[in-house]
């Protein structure tokens, strides 16, 4: 796995959760390919919702405690969400829609600057309050 450890993923699974927690554990025991599959695809959302705002390459280059939690906490959520998907189970347990919703917020909270985050900003300036206007000229219909 590139930025998130097998440690930080164990810590955030709760036993109440018995049959998907095994079946998850179980995947990232096993150090099973999906599963760096699923960190991938959970980096890729990341970076859609931060990398206008924030140079993602350096967040997620870090490594060990250097690492941002909140980051890590991030990552964690979707990629847990994403193998109880991926497991088809029938019912994915409330606590983890939850802390997915939760976990989409917070990402866009940090991209529109609401929520105040120790990470590295980008050179770029973006203006996301700027619009982009689309016009065509008025429709010509000629009947005959």
């Amino acid at each position: 796995m590139e930025f998130i450890l097998i440690e930080d993923l164990t810590s955030k699974i709760k036993s109440s959760v018995l049959s998907d927690t095994l079946q998850i554990t179980n995947i990232i025991k096993a150090n099973d390919p999906i599963l760096i599959i699923v960190e991938k695809d959970a980096i890729e959302l990341l970076k859609s919702y931060l990398s206008n705002k924030y140079d993602t390459n350096s967040i997620l280059g870090q490594t060990g405690v250097d690492r941002n939690r909140l980051i890590v906490n991030i990552l964690c959520d979707i990629i847990i969400y994403e193998l109880l998907v991926r497991l088809a189970t029938d019912v994915i347990p409330e606590v983890r829609e939850t802390k997915y919703e939760r976990t989409l917020n917070i990402m866009k909270d940090i991209r529109d600057g609401k929520l105040t985050i120790d990470i590295p900003e980008t050179n770029l300036n973006y203006d996301n309050s700027s619009s982009l206007r689309w016009n065509s000229d008025i429709s010509n219909h000629y009947d005959y």
